[in-house]
């Protein structure tokens, strides 16, 4: 049985960085902040609430990519994560300091309907996907009406919460997923050349055996 070990050490490691007091403030990225903190941001949350729910995401999409493609998952990871980071900067209203696996979730969310879309069998398949990414899409246009997420409402009094990196971590899903398809066709048919050229040296010299046995004969 395989199992997702990459989703279940970071879901601990999330667990552990909530436990211990003042480890999230230093792991936090702000305007000023450590290069490292592009990556480290994304595991630290500033309620229980915000915690449960952006956890509860990436345990259940992040073990379906990781099972699915662990190279894909680990190119998220590295590349993404530093991507979203930095652009939660861009957005309105301006913040000091991010927190959140929600960007993430969001680009774990894009990377699982373009895959639902690439493996389906069937036109109820592929509806499914394109109904999938339509909901999220509904709920991200909400979230940005009302400059707050839907679903956690404890984030903090203080807090002002990013709901446009909800868009940007489908975006980076997406194109990561695209990637990975791209390059795994890349690979494929790499494979099929060197699969033909092979078949076609092993006929060459048999053929070159059997034309030396007949003149020798």
């Amino acid at each position: 049985m395989r199992i997702p070990y990459l989703t279940i050490s970071l879901a601990a490691v999330t667990l552990i960085i909530a436990a211990i007091p003042g480890l999230a403030d230093a792991l936090t990225l702000s305007r000023d902040g450590e290069i490292w903190q592009l990556w480290t941001s994304h595991f630290c949350h500033w309620s229980g609430g915000h915690l449960f729910w952006d956890l509860l995401v990436f345990v259940v999409l992040g073990a379906w990519v990781e099972l699915r493609s662990r190279k894909t998952y680990a190119l998220l990871l590295v590349a993404g994560l530093p991507l979203l980071a930095w652009s939660a900067f861009a957005f309105t209203p301006p913040i000091d300091e991010y927190r959140g696996l929600s960007g993430l979730d969001s680009a774990l969310f894009g990377l699982a309907t373009l895959a639902i879309w690439n493996d389906a069998k069937s036109s109820y398949q592929r509806s499914f996907s394109v109904l999938a990414f339509m909901a999220f899409a509904a709920k991200s246009l909400v979230e940005l009406f009302l400059e707050a997420p839907v679903f956690v409402q404890d984030i903090g009094e203080s807090i002002v919460g990013v709901p446009a990196i909800h868009l940007t971590g489908v975006a980076v899903g997406l194109l990561v997923g695209a990637g990975g398809l791209l390059l795994q066709n890349r690979v494929l048919s790499l494979s099929s050349i060197v699969s033909t050229l092979y078949d076609y040296e092993r006929h060459l010299r048999l053929s070159t055996k059997e034309t030396n046995r007949m003149a020798g004969n």
